[in-house]
């Protein structure tokens, strides 16, 4: 992830995690970096390329954010 898009993801689950603190908010790390092995697992494990960064589940909503 790039470092401005870190601290912009990080700002966004600060704000929602206290406006919403009884909802669900969570991170997937595709991003980050790891070696072929680890590429690997994390795939056979269902990583998916382009999925979002986020997913916030809201009064029986979920919503999905890039």
């Amino acid at each position: 992830m790039k470092h401005e898009e870190s601290k912009i993801q990080k700002a966004i689950v600060t704000a929602i995690r206290y406006l919403y603190p009884k909802s669900i908010l969570l991170a997937i790390p595709n991003e980050a970096r790891r070696n072929v092995r680890t590429g690997a697992i994390m795939k056979a494990m269902g990583m998916l390329s382009g999925a979002s960064d986020l997913i916030f589940i809201h009064k029986g909503s979920v919503y999905f954010f890039e």
